[in-house]
């Protein structure tokens, strides 16, 4: 309990608690309360809780000492995460102006303008990032990324080779480098970036494994191999694989490989992990429809309605098993 205690004071004497209003608050204590509440931001991000209530103690640290570029960067972090982007930028900006050649500062200064969509301001601070920290392959797929927004592809592909060459697992040089080739016209090339991207990602999982995949995919089906996308979008985890996007484009594939009732197997496995999501129902029998298993098709129908009875595409469903089973 004692050493509870001394923790618990410990961190309201780094916020500043046992300061009278009128003195001064030193150096060294501004950047302890920064170092404090920085932690206290990540750790509200990373545990997906709301950092707002620290608001009120970054505004009166950044007043307190606002010479100090530690706290001119939480409250831009502060603003980035409230969507307010031009003042998250004006408060990297001014981060920027106390310490220049703080990579980090740069790096959040470019997203920052990124985000405004000032891609030549974002340039200039993922560059100066880039001299500060030559061997973060991540800064120069930052800067490749902002060569493309501005059509300057010559020149991102020679970043992402150099990043590529510093960090060959980094998968967003990858994604980013396949982006070029296909503007270059270099489909061979693109597909194997792509995998590239794709193979790194699959342990992983997430977003970004669903982004990939969703661009290999249609690459793979444009080239006319719709088998080959099928599998690509066969995600191992169910949190990946049983997405809305993800299954439309796997199904999708399937019925370019004459395979239309297998998407309707698949929608139905959706359906029995989430019973009361009309969605993977209704697909389900819309693809056992097209497929032509109107046995599957009614008894999806059946599930479709015990969810939603009022569902808005059951009338459709019911004169095309009416249509279907005529005799010709």
């Amino acid at each position: 309990m004692v050493l509870v205690l001394i923790g618990v004071v410990g961190v309201w004497w780094a916020l500043g608690g046992m300061r009278a209003a009128d003195d001064p608050v030193t150096l060294a204590q501004a950047e302890a309360r920064a170092q404090v509440l920085s932690e206290r931001f990540e750790a509200a991000l990373i545990n997906h809780r709301d950092p707002r209530p620290l608001l009120p103690d970054i505004e009166q640290l950044a007043a307190d000492r606002p010479d100090l570029a530690d706290a001119h960067r939480l409250l831009g972090q502060m603003h980035s995460v409230q969507g307010r982007k031009q003042e998250a930028y004006n408060a990297f900006a001014r981060a920027l102006t106390l310490s220049e050649n703080n990579a980090e500062l740069q790096v959040l200064a470019g997203a920052g303008a990124e985000e405004l969509g000032h891609w030549q301001d974002a340039e200039r601070h993922y560059a100066a990032a880039r001299t500060l920290k030559p061997d973060d392959a991540e800064v120069w797929v930052r800067l490749a990324n902002v060569a493309i927004k501005q059509g300057h592809i010559d020149e991102a592909r020679g970043i992402l080779t150099e990043a590529i060459e510093r960090d060959h697992a980094l998968y967003e040089a990858h994604g980013l480098m396949a982006t070029v080739q296909t503007t270059d016209g270099d489909e061979e090339a693109a597909l194997a970036s792509l995998e590239r991207a794709y193979n790194l990602l699959l342990p992983k999982g997430g977003k970004d494994l669903q982004k990939v995949a969703l661009r290999l995919a249609d690459l793979l089906r444009s080239r006319g191999e719709p088998v080959v996308a099928e599998k690509v979008l066969r995600l191992p985890e169910p949190e990946d694989y049983f997405t809305p996007e993800i299954m439309a484009a796997h199904a999708d594939a399937l019925d370019a490989a004459g395979l239309a009732d297998v998407a309707g197997q698949y929608y139905q496995q959706w359906s029995v992990r989430e019973p009361a999501n009309p969605l993977p129902a209704a697909e389900a029998v819309h693809w056992y429809l097209r497929g032509g298993d109107l046995n599957q098709a009614r008894a999806m129908l059946v599930v479709l309605r015990r969810i939603d009875a009022r569902h808005p595409r059951i009338p459709q469903f019911e004169r095309d098993l009416r249509e279907s089973a005529r005799p010709e």
